[in-house]
């Protein structure tokens, strides 16, 4: 059985409740010390909203909402424009 995290053995990363790797960091919080990143809130994108497959923001949500489009149509015509392919600088 695993023992309870200490609260001397929490990650001190912001708004992170992990138990310490390294460093006084959780293991996510380690490595985006290690790349010299700023450390963050691990998984700080905001809330989603599940749409059949797709995962997106609640404000894209809305959006598709409001214009109309099938859920379908609308993943679709940003995967087929993802495919296509691009020149460079453009």
């Amino acid at each position: 059985m695993k023992a309870d995290v200490g609260e001397a053995e929490r990650c001190c990363g912001p708004a992170c409740s992990r138990g310490v790797r390294a460093d006084g960091l959780c293991a996510t919080h380690y490595q985006q010390q290690r790349r010299g990143c700023a450390l963050r809130p691990i998984g700080g994108n905001g809330p989603r909203v599940r749409l059949p497959g797709v995962l997106v923001s609640p404000a894209c949500a809305a959006a598709l909402e409001k214009t109309g489009p099938t859920t379908y149509a609308a993943v679709r015509a940003v995967l087929e424009w993802w495919a296509a392919p691009r020149t460079k600088g453009k």
